[in-house]
């Protein structure tokens, strides 16, 4: 007697395949969220190690939680030293170049504009994204200076919506700022106006996630760039004075706007010493015994 053998279809193959496929995906979207959320949490804790640690040296700190004023100027509190800076746009995209104060919450948005707390990494943040470059300053007594030879820490949260190059922090004008160049590697462009390069890119700042980004100037030829706690890239300046007093800066010549940062901003420091290699490893382990601890 012949022996009958049972076998799968070609269909019953098929559902097969598609509901692994389907699991698949399932399990890497389940895994890349987790992923994301650890480093999210590492970063927090980084950034608050650093403040405990520094907080002798802070000299400012914007958590862009609020807009003080009833009418332009519109101003957001540096909660540490208590400056006001007011918030700006271009009323003109057309050379030459004017400055607006007369801000609009409505309609044409026009100021940074502020975003509920589940857009934001603590309490609210600030949305720049808009076409009419708008940005905001310091008043000119209240900007912080730093000479060639000092050190220095500058540290925010920022998520890109360009892929374009931004110029974040500095000064209006044709000197000094930090930025993200459009090929991903990061600039430093002195006070005296000298522009210096990492040698090294980051494809991953483009993600339209939060990143912390922290510049640190040693004050012995050196600046020191992380991103998300972990060195992202090191490169040598003859000079490294800079002058802070804009943020999301825009203007760059009397007849020409280029690099305005395109993306949300948070929890902004600046200290006026340096966080050593040493320490950010230590600091890095901290973290990650903080966050087991937690668990």
């Amino acid at each position: 007697m012949m022996t009958k053998h049972k076998s799968f279809t070609l269909i019953e193959l098929l559902v097969v395949i598609v509901i692994i496929g389907i699991l698949s995906g399932i399990i890497m979207i389940s895994t890349s969220s987790s992923i994301d959320k650890a480093s999210l949490a590492k970063s927090k804790v980084f950034s608050e190690n650093i403040r405990n640690r520094m907080l002798l040296n802070l000299k400012m700190e914007f958590q862009f939680d609020s807009i003080q004023g009833t009418s332009a100027p519109y101003s957001t509190n540096d909660r540490w030293g208590n400056k006001n800076a007011n918030l700006y746009y271009y009323s003109s995209i057309v050379s030459p170049f004017t400055i607006a104060n007369s801000c609009s919450f409505s309609g044409t948005y026009f100021c940074p504009q502020l975003l509920e707390e589940k857009e934001c990494i603590k309490g609210r943040c600030l949305n720049f994204n808009f076409g009419n470059h708008p940005f905001i300053e310091l008043p000119s007594a209240d900007q912080i200076e730093f000479d060639n030879g000092d050190s220095w820490t500058i540290s925010s949260w920022i998520k890109l919506l360009t892929s374009s190059s931004v110029n974040y922090i500095g000064t209006r004008g044709t000197s000094n700022h930090l930025a993200i160049a459009s090929d991903n590697s990061f600039q430093f462009r002195n006070s005296s106006g000298t522009i210096y390069n990492s040698p090294i890119s980051s494809t991953k700042i483009r993600d339209k996630k939060w990143h912390l980004i922290t510049w640190a100037a040693n004050g012995n030829g050196n600046i020191f760039v992380y991103v998300d706690s972990m060195l992202e890239t090191t490169f040598a300046v003859e000079n490294n004075g800079f002058i802070f007093r804009n943020i999301g800066q825009s203007y760059t010549s009397s007849t020409s706007i280029s690099g305005h940062f395109l993306g949300y901003m948070d929890e902004l420091q600046i200290y006026n010493a340096a966080v050593s290699q040493a320490w950010i490893k230590k600091t890095y382990i901290d973290g990650l015994n903080s966050l087991h601890a937690k668990k």
